[in-house]
């Protein structure tokens, strides 16, 4: 008895092991983006909203909460669309013409025409949104253009670096393409391990 115990506790701490390493290993990948540190912790630091090491919004009053609260336990939220949205393949010129105009890629995503500049929000393209394709959410609907189709694009804007907000393939080509960033503190990090010259980050407070 005591060597089966002893060969469990043995298989175990392999188990446990193998879990570390891998979840260590995992983690390295630059999907998940840089790290805080340097200038940018200490800038971060002297933010109102960085509290005990992470950013955070105001909280809402009590009774905003209570109202959120009450129509999250009632559960009648439609979370998926009962059948696909109809997707149009986009197709545009090198430049856009004067006046304003709105693609809706999906989610957050949003490709903006404004006077002859292009503007994109919380650029997402990819299937994922996640780098664990096994367990990541899948999107609904695909982007009614390819990543490689994409005309320059002046002007991208994220509000957060969540993974269905911040595509690092997308991050890529976008600043391939030679588009300027501007992004809300720390996010600076991910996108300068991903590549993205500083030159082309404005990183502006929370």
């Amino acid at each position: 008895m005591k060597r089966v115990l002893k060969y469990a506790g043995l298989t175990l701490a392999g188990l446990i092991a193998i879990i570390g390493v891998t979840t260590v290993y995992v983690l390295s990948w630059p999907d998940f983006g840089g790290a805080l540190e340097g200038a940018r912790l200490e800038r971060a630091r002297r933010s109102p909203q960085y509290r005990q090491g992470a950013f955070a919004n105001d909280p809402p009053p009590p009774a905003w909460n209570l109202v959120v609260n009450f129509k999250e336990w009632r559960g009648h939220q439609v979370r998926r669309p009962p059948a696909p949205f109809p997707v149009q393949e986009l197709r545009l010129a090198e430049r856009p013409e004067p006046g304003l105009r709105a693609v809706w890629f999906g989610h957050a995503t949003v490709l903006l025409e404004i006077d002859g500049r292009r503007v994109m929000t919380d650029p997402m393209l990819s299937t994922h949104a996640f780098p664990l394709k096994v367990v990541a959410p899948v999107r609904n609907s695909p982007p009614p253009m390819r990543l490689e189709h994409l005309p320059h694009i002046d002007v991208v804007t994220v509000s957060h670096d969540h993974f269905d907000h911040l595509d690092m393939d997308a991050v890529r080509h976008l600043a391939g393409r030679g588009s300027r960033f501007f992004v809300p503190l720390g996010i600076g990090a991910h996108l300068e391990r991903w590549g993205v010259p500083a030159a082309q980050i404005e990183e502006l407070e929370w």
